[in-house]
């Protein structure tokens, strides 16, 4: 509890912050707003330019563009309760897409691990359990052996 009332009682209040990490192609950027802010500018920036820009909508949640693959960074600024703030963020659009291709490995690294993964006609070839179960051994009987001498 203790643990737990000092994560709550440190509690940031988050003036924009984005709903979920935008899917590319699927879902569109989305940010909540908190209660009260003003004058709120949001720009959206890649590694280039200025992609995406709003300053009119205010309200529970602002709605922007269906992004591209890549890394892009959002920039905040409004007012609350008479004070100013300036938030940034850098944030990925990720590809599902692509997902499930491999990544940074040559076809020959694939092909060779098949081939170790796979015995003599192509059936998968079989570990030995013999490891698994030495190590599971000797650690209940390091645990044994700490128990008796007096360290728990």
């Amino acid at each position: 509890t203790g643990v737990a009332g000092w994560l709550l009682e440190n509690r940031v209040l988050r003036m924009v912050q984005l709903d979920a990490d935008p899917v590319a192609g699927s879902r569109p950027l989305t940010l909540r707003v908190a209660a009260g802010v003003e004058r709120l500018i949001v720009t959206v920036r890649d590694s280039v330019a200025v992609v995406w820009t709003d300053s009119t909508s205010v309200g529970a949640v602002v709605q922007g563009p269906t992004l591209d693959p890549g890394t892009y960074r959002l920039e905040a600024r409004g007012m609350r309760n008479g004070s100013s703030f300036r938030i940034e963020r850098p944030f990925e659009v990720i590809d599902t897409s692509r997902e499930f291709e491999p990544r940074d490995r040559a076809p020959e690294l694939v092909l060779a691990a098949t081939a170790l993964s796979t015995g003599v006609g192509g059936a998968a070839r079989r570990r030995p359990v013999w490891p698994f179960a030495a190590a599971a051994l000797l650690l209940c009987a390091e645990w044994v052996w700490r128990r008796r001498i007096g360290l728990r």
